[in-house]
C-alpha cells in the first residue's frame, strides 16, 4: 500500500492518568533518520509544572506534576506501508478528522465533537467502575498554567523552528468545505 496523508485529531480520553486527567496520546511514528530522537506526539504535548522548591540540604528529587495539553485542530500525518497511524485510528488512540481518513483506516466516521464526547463518556465510566467516583473535570484543550505565569501558546502555535522540525503539520480546509 502506498503512503497516504491522513487528517487526524488527538483523542485526549483514550486514557486517563493517575489523577483521572485526560492523557490519551499517540507518539509520532519513528522514522529511520530520527532513530535516536523522540519526535513528539500527534496534536498534543506533555506539560510539566515547575518543580517544587525543596528545603535547603534536602537531597531528594523535586516532585513535578506532568499532564497533557491537546490541540482541537486536526493534523496531517503520513501513513506508510506499515500502517502505524491506521492501527492507531482503529485502536482509538487518534480520531479521524474526515470521512476519507476513516475509510482508509476501515472505521466509521463520527464528527469530532461527538467522537470526543463518546470517548470521554467511556473513559469516565471505566474510571467510575474502578474507583467509585467520577474523575475531576479537566479541559484537555486548556493548557495548565503555574500560578503567576503568563498564558502559554497553544500547542498548534509552536515556534517556527519547532514547527518546521515536526513530522506533522496542521491540516488545511479544502476549498468549499
Amino acid at each position: 500500500m502506498a503512503q497516504r496523508t491522513l487528517r487526524v485529531h488527538a483523542n485526549p480520553w483514550a486514557s486517563l492518568d493517575h489523577e483521572g486527567r485526560p492523557a490519551g496520546h499517540c507518539a509520532f511514528e519513528r522514522q529511520p533518520q530520527h532513530v535516536n530522537n523522540h519526535q513528539g506526539y500527534v496534536a498534543c504535548e506533555c506539560v510539566a509544572s515547575e518543580p517544587e522548591k525543596l528545603p535547603l540540604g534536602h537531597a531528594g528529587t523535586p516532585d513535578q506534576d506532568t499532564c497533557w495539553h491537546f490541540s482541537k485542530e486536526p493534523v496531517e500525518v503520513v501513513d506508510g506501508i506499515l500502517g502505524y497511524y491506521r492501527r492507531c485510528l482503529r485502536d482509538g488512540d487518534i480520531l479521524p478528522a474526515d470521512e476519507k481518513t476513516a475509510r482508509v483506516a476501515g472505521i466509521a466516521f463520527t464528527p469530532i465533537d461527538q467522537a470526543w464526547a463518546a470517548a470521554k463518556k467511556l473513559a469516565y465510566s471505566k474510571w467510575f467502575a474502578a474507583f467509585g467516583e467520577n474523575p475531576a473535570e479537566v479541559d484537555p484543550f486548556q493548557r495548565p498554567r503555574p500560578a503567576g505565569k503568563e498564558a502559554p501558546q497553544d500547542v498548534t502555535a509552536r515556534s517556527g523552528a519547532a514547527r518546521a522540525a515536526s513530522p506533522a503539520k496542521p491540516a488545511t480546509k479544502k476549498e468549499g468545505a
